[in-house]
């Protein structure tokens, strides 16, 4: 029965050409940087292997002559890498790769907020090494992929975070474009194929639009139309007695005094004096409690002066 030793030796001269006994696994790596299996992966490879080798070429020369192959152009640098590493499945290098590549869909996969099946996960991982998104300044382009097959509405990380933003910052500037709208944009962002300053532009210029008066303040990101229209949102609130949080910017109450006209026809924030007298002008404000005192104490004053005091005497 043939050695361990003895088959090995054999496995190479099936693929050098050479004798069992002239070129060991060892040899071949340390004069080429290269397996026995990795040999295997192109016809290109394994003839320009049986020139070196019967030539006695040095690696340099090896390398050099293995760069103007059919399979080396024809590969990228990742993709090589790859089939070579994927060659000997049982060596430590391919191991480590093919780990650290599918950890890393694994953290992309977590900052994205979905799940993606334990298939979706292998496929990317591989598709990552063929196409070296794991490397330094290609990070990118897997989110972009992995983007690609979450289903629509199921959103959470990242892409829901950045949504979130849109969704406050366009509130706080009286517009809504609908969750739909803020979603894309989150994913767009999450994805790296825009920021949020692109989403954040387009918010800002439809509130310039509706507030003309305050258009600049807006449009430089200074202030939001909330941080203008905060006055107005308190006396609204006091005056009608309605709740806070159901005073939104673009309330028509609102809008009519942030878009309003002087004498001259020029466009002109309503003072807040008659701001107020409009609110009482409001059917809402007569159902108010101050509104109900004042009433009633108008009343007293005006069956004084016909003489009627006390408990309703006449």
């Amino acid at each position: 029965m043939a050695s361990n030793t003895d088959k090995s030796k054999t496995r190479s001269a099936t693929v050098t050409g050479q004798k069992p006994d002239t070129l060991s696994q060892e040899e071949l790596q340390a004069n080429y940087g290269i397996t026995a299996q990795q040999l295997l992966v192109s016809p290109d490879i394994a003839n320009l292997f049986q020139e070196a080798w019967k030539g006695k070429w040095k690696k340099e020369l090896f390398n050099a002559k293995l760069e103007q192959t059919n399979w080396y152009q024809d590969n990228a640098k990742p993709m090589r890498e790859y089939l070579l590493a994927a060659s000997n499945p049982d060596s430590a290098d391919w191991i480590r790769k093919k780990a650290d590549s599918l950890q890393h869909v694994k953290d992309v996969q977590l900052s994205l907020g979905s799940n993606f099946s334990e298939q979706q996960l292998s496929d990317m991982s591989v598709q990552a090494m063929m196409y070296g998104w794991n490397e330094p300044g290609h990070e990118d382009q897997l989110r972009r992929e992995m983007s690609k097959l979450l289903p629509e509405g199921t959103y959470g990380g990242d892409i829901q975070k950045n949504a979130d933003a849109l969704s406050r910052l366009a509130s706080a500037n009286g517009v809504d474009f609908g969750d739909v709208w803020f979603q894309s944009a989150g994913k767009s962002i999450a994805s790296k194929l825009t920021d949020s300053q692109y989403w954040e532009t387009q918010i800002r210029k439809e509130s310039a639009s509706m507030f003309p008066i305050f258009k600049d303040q807006i449009l430089s990101g200074m202030v939001n139309a909330q941080d203008i229209a905060s006055p107005y949102m308190k006396m609204m609130q006091d005056t009608l007695g309605i709740n806070a949080d159901a005073i939104k910017v673009n309330d028509p109450t609102i809008l009519r005094a942030l878009t309003n006209y002087d004498d001259k026809g020029n466009p002109s924030a309503m003072n807040l004096g008659a701001f107020q007298q409009q609110l009482r002008n409001d059917p809402r404000w007569l159902e108010t409690d101050k509104a109900q005192n004042q009433i009633t104490g108008v009343a007293s004053k005006v069956l004084e002066m016909f003489g009627v005091t006390g408990g309703g005497n006449l």
